[in-house]
């Protein structure tokens, strides 16, 4: 029993001190919050105080611990009062629009002359190939024809009388046409069939065509590409000589080639 009364009382003992330092805390902060402004107007006052330039050292070397941290926290707050400002600074990108839309439209404009250069380029590039290949073609061509003429001004392609169906004797005539077409890969050929003037026109021209389509097939079993021939009958139009004699009509009786140019 003397032991549950002693510890009653030393709690009631330790719950009465507690209470007096609770009291006692509230009313020291209490007093601080009352004496802030007059600390605060202290502080304004030590800021805004100009001294002579002889007094200042004096007085930083006077000055009280309290003093000094004060001088402390007003330096401290500056300096958050600083950085604050300059995180917080709006960047001259987005405070002038207007400048980096100009910029923008600059870049844009730029981007297209170069697009529209570098377009012309390739297209003065192509031209000039374009040309170049015609060139080369033409080149070819007229080698070519020269070819030709120079084979068939010695020789002539022989067919039946009155028939399209070629002779074996002139075999070994059409093998050399065949082997200078295949020299000319670029170019396209017509051949050209003619006959004299004795007969019907609309007779003569059939039979010219089946001529120079026999020509043709012949061409297309060596080997050369159906696409790159054209077989045309002219008849008796454009005779090289005349048809009064049995000479000129010899002559006239004939088979061209013809060189235009390359195929597609």
């Amino acid at each position: 029993m003397r032991r549950l009364l002693l510890l009653l009382l030393g709690f009631f003992l330790i719950s009465l001190l507690a209470y007096f330092c609770f009291i006692n805390r509230e009313d020291i902060l209490q007093n601080n919050i009352k004496d802030e402004p007059t600390v605060q107007s202290q502080e304004t006052a030590m800021h805004n105080m100009v001294l002579p330039e002889d007094k200042k050292e004096e007085r930083v070397n006077n000055l009280t611990t309290s003093e000094v941290e004060m001088r402390d926290t007003l330096t401290l707050n500056e300096t958050l009062s600083n950085s604050t400002v300059t995180e917080n600074r709006v960047p001259s990108s987005l405070s002038n629009p207007s400048s980096t839309l100009s910029e923008d439209s600059s870049s844009l404009e730029s981007k297209a002359i170069i697009v529209n250069v570098v377009q012309s380029v390739i297209k003065e590039e192509k031209s000039l190939e374009k040309e170049h290949r015609a060139s080369k073609i033409s080149i070819e061509a007229l080698r070519c024809q020269k070819h030709f003429k120079k084979i068939l001004s010695h020789h002539k392609i022989h067919f039946s009388y009155n028939k399209s169906h070629i002779k074996q004797s002139s075999y070994g005539l059409l093998n050399q046409l065949v082997e200078a077409v295949k020299e000319c890969p670029q170019s396209y050929i017509f051949i050209k069939g003619y006959t004299d003037s004795l007969g019907k026109r609309d007779y003569n021209r059939k039979l010219s065509r089946k001529r120079a389509k026999s020509v043709m097939r012949y061409l297309v079993k060596k080997g050369v590409s159906k696409g790159r021939l054209k077989a045309i009958g002219y008849g008796e139009a454009n005779p090289i000589a005349t048809n009064r004699t049995k000479k000129g009509r010899r002559l006239n009786r004939r088979i061209e080639f013809q060189v235009k140019g390359a195929t597609k």
